[in-house]
């Protein structure tokens, strides 16, 4: 081996550790109220995934089910929430509703992230006409409302799971084509990837192996608000009726159910709305606070 290929691994050695073990430092460094926030962020997400997950094998029969002489009733002990204009238990039917929310949410933000960071980190990484092309595509999708374009794909092909997660998914691919390729286009002028490819590895390799890893963080911070933004989209397309069908509960189309019965029984549209508000805003705090522990540049320098 050469002197100039020893010099080479050594560099590479170096700053792959120095991408591993930055994050620690940064999360140490973080302002105190900054990680309880990030924490608090990351609780509520946890807590959304537990209920639902085990929410609907538990619940789903007392959710469904219509009690004729419990109409419309207030929070009670056997229905703390209350019950709807079906005298459906308003606290089953909300925890039960968050399984179609976080399965379109990943789904969707799934979809998004896996073409968008394929193709971003390949275009930035190779540049050329593929990366004018697939920017120019990108800008043409990003002139269209998002969520007017899923209203009206969704409007021709129908409501239904599926339909959403692929709606949702294509429609946030073009965020992701922007991040990743700018993530790339910074790493690949580092010293490690000059590295790799001094040591002979092929482009393709430089690519997997070192380029699209570290090309991750700011995609992570991606992913969580994108599912914020997924979660919003999916309630307003419930809502509005393409997205998840009634008897399903949903909780954007149990607040478009319980906006008939303000006047007379406020909490139908009160609790989904403050669910939704709560998983939104914990994902946000997620989020920021990835986005402080992973890029050191948004992060003030503390004194």
């Amino acid at each position: 081996m050469t002197e100039g290929q020893l010099v080479a691994r050594a560099a590479w050695g170096a700053g792959s550790a120095r991408a591993e073990g930055a994050w620690r430092a940064r999360w140490r460094r973080m302002p105190r109220e900054r990680r309880w926030l990030t924490l608090a962020g990351a609780g509520v997400v946890a807590a959304c995934l537990c209920v639902a997950l085990l929410a609907p094998p538990l619940l789903l029969d007392r959710a469904l089910a219509m009690r004729t002489q419990a109409l419309l009733q207030g929070p009670s002990w056997d229905h703390p929430l209350g019950t709807d204009q079906f005298g459906r238990d308003l606290l089953s039917r909300l925890l039960v509703g968050a399984r179609p929310s976080v399965l379109v949410a990943f789904g969707a933000v799934g979809l998004a992230t896996l073409l968008g960071t394929t193709v971003g980190v390949a275009v930035g990484y190779a540049g050329g006409v593929a990366d004018h092309l697939v920017l120019r595509v990108a800008d043409v999708l990003f002139a269209f409302p998002g969520l007017l374009l899923a209203m009206a794909v969704m409007a021709v092909l129908g409501p239904s799971l599926g339909n959403l997660v692929a709606v949702l998914g294509l429609v946030y691919t073009p965020q992701f084509v922007r991040v990743a390729r700018a993530a790339a286009l910074t790493v690949r002028t580092e010293q490690y990837v000059e590295a790799a490819r001094a040591l002979g590895a092929s482009g393709l390799r430089v690519l997997v192996r070192h380029v699209a890893p570290n090309a991750m963080a700011p995609v992570l911070v991606q992913v969580s608000l994108g599912l914020s933004l997924a979660v919003l989209s999916e309630s307003a397309l419930s809502f509005l009726g393409l997205g998840i069908q009634p008897p399903v509960p949903s909780w954007g189309n149990m607040l478009s159910e319980g906006r008939q019965f303000m006047e007379i029984a406020p909490w139908n549209a009160i609790a989904p709305g403050l669910a939704i508000a709560v998983v939104v805003l914990g994902f946000n705090l997620l989020g920021d606070g990835l986005q402080e522990l992973l890029d050191p540049r948004m992060r003030p320098e503390r004194v």
